[in-house]
């Protein structure tokens, strides 16, 4: 992922949330979640929810809430995965 892109797709989720605009932020976060966690990396996390993801962020993902992420059903990430 490029690392400008992220830059301002994050500028623009933290700005969304400050407003308090949800609708905003939505379609970024889903956005992020396909770029961050493509297809192929999807297919080795863990089904169950039992089992931890742990994310190690660098530079600009400090700012990104990983849980918050919206997956292709509309759902947070933290509702299938610890």
């Amino acid at each position: 992922v490029d690392e400008k892109k992220l830059k301002e797709q994050i500028g623009v989720l933290l700005a969304a949330n400050q407003a308090g605009n949800e609708e905003n932020y939505q379609p970024v976060l889903q956005a992020l979640y396909k770029e961050l966690l493509p297809q192929a990396v999807r297919n080795f996390l863990p089904i169950s929810v039992d089992e931890q993801i742990v994310f190690i962020p660098d530079g600009i993902l400090y700012n990104l809430p990983f849980g918050a992420l919206i997956d292709e059903n509309d759902k947070y990430f933290v509702e299938r995965s610890t």
